[in-house]
């Protein structure tokens, strides 16, 4: 079996790892799909690569010559992530309410903006976010300081980075590994460290950034630590923004302290945005799952880079055809077991079993009245 891992520049670390470790080919640049039995998408550039002809893929796909995991194109579209919650929102996923301001006048914008405010849709404080989710989130407490950054990105090249608003979340925020209909692990964000402490840290590794051959700090280089530490002090607060650099961290959670509905609803996330696996990031507020990201390359320590290459090598042994998938993921379960009987659906279902077993997500009691119900 021949399978290739294609990624890019910002997932060229754990791309290489899970092609190791499944012995497959990889690398950054459009592979020969003819040679391929297997393709995993692990946040490719597809649309950037000259070579890369998707209604090739597509029909190499439909006539059983090749499967994939994660389709390139899908990978693209997942890219940008206003699009992507655009997308989800329309086809009933719960997202965090947002204001999209992308490629509007600055004047328009702003009314946009605070008509949303004054109607309830945007509550402040909110966040402005760029649609890549490039850079740091700017905080904003008013409408004035909603005004103030859409007229500050109005003067940039470009139009500015800030594309869309969206309320603040405090909920509680989990990150839920998913392979197709299965939840591999999930992880909470949890604060780890004293959030000053950990700004400080962060600001100081800023610095060294800015010149890393200075033995002292030029007047230049703290003029821009200053004016970072400026901006958290007026546009909010650093411990209200979850991040690693403020003191938080991703730490393993059982499923079952974690809602059935977050777990659910990250399931049709990735779905619905057309992939096959990655990570979604939903959020607990007031008791309604909200899905704030979907990521097709996520990082991975050792434990969740076992279970995605168990996932894979078992999705590999299912043959050439690829099961279709379903319309409703919630009835995941029934609906496979309804199509035990095909021929081609049971090889597929055997590994999701021998997995769950694998990963102590059922016992070998459990496993076996399973299989012997196939025979």
């Amino acid at each position: 079996m021949s399978g290739y891992v294609w990624y890019s520049s910002g997932s060229d670390v754990t791309g290489p790892k899970l092609a190791e470790a499944l012995d497959f080919h990889h690398g950054k640049k459009t592979p020969d799909f003819d040679k391929l039995d297997i393709l995993v998408g692990w946040g490719c550039r597809a649309e950037s690569r000259q070579k890369y002809n998707p209604e090739d893929l597509r029909s190499k796909i439909a006539q059983g010559e090749i499967r994939v995991l994660n389709h390139p194109s899908h990978i693209s579209q997942a890219r940008n992530k206003l699009a992507l919650l655009t997308k989800l929102q329309a086809k009933g996923i719960r997202v965090p309410a947002f204001i999209n301001v992308a490629g509007r006048h600055p004047s328009a914008g702003i009314s946009m903006l605070r008509k949303a405010v004054d109607e309830g849709e945007l509550i402040l404080p909110c966040l402005g976010m760029n649609q890549f989710h490039k850079g740091r989130p700017v905080f904003c407490w008013t409408k004035e300081d909603l005004e103030k950054v859409v007229l500050e990105g109005a003067t940039k090249e470009g139009g500015g980075n800030l594309h869309y608003f969206r309320s603040l979340l405090q909920g509680t925020e989990y990150r839920i590994q998913i392979f197709r209909e299965e939840a591999l692990g999930i992880e909470v964000k949890a604060l780890s460290k004293d959030p000053v402490a950990a700004s400080a840290s962060n600001l100081l590794a800023e610095l060294k950034k800015q010149n890393q051959e200075a033995t002292q700090a030029t007047e230049g280089e703290i003029r821009i630590v200053v004016s970072m530490l400026a901006e958290d002090l007026l546009r909010g607060p650093s411990h209200m923004l979850k991040s690693v650099q403020h003191g938080w961290e991703w730490r393993e959670i059982a499923a079952h302290h974690v809602p059935a509905q977050a777990i659910s609803t990250a399931i049709s996330a990735i779905y619905k945005s057309g992939l096959d696996m990655g990570a979604v990031n939903v959020v607990m507020e007031e008791g309604q799952p909200l899905v704030t990201n979907v990521i097709s390359a996520p990082g991975l320590d050792e434990k969740m880079l076992s279970a995605y290459v168990a996932a894979i090598k078992d999705f590999a042994k299912g043959g050439v055809q690829r099961k279709k998938k379903k319309e409703n993921p919630a009835a995941a379960d029934e609906a496979a077991a309804a199509a035990a009987g095909s021929e081609g659906a049971r090889p597929e279902l055997i590994a999701k079993i021998t997995r769950k077993l694998r990963l102590g997500n059922i016992s070998e009691e459990q496993a076996e009245e399973i299989l012997k119900a196939l025979e």
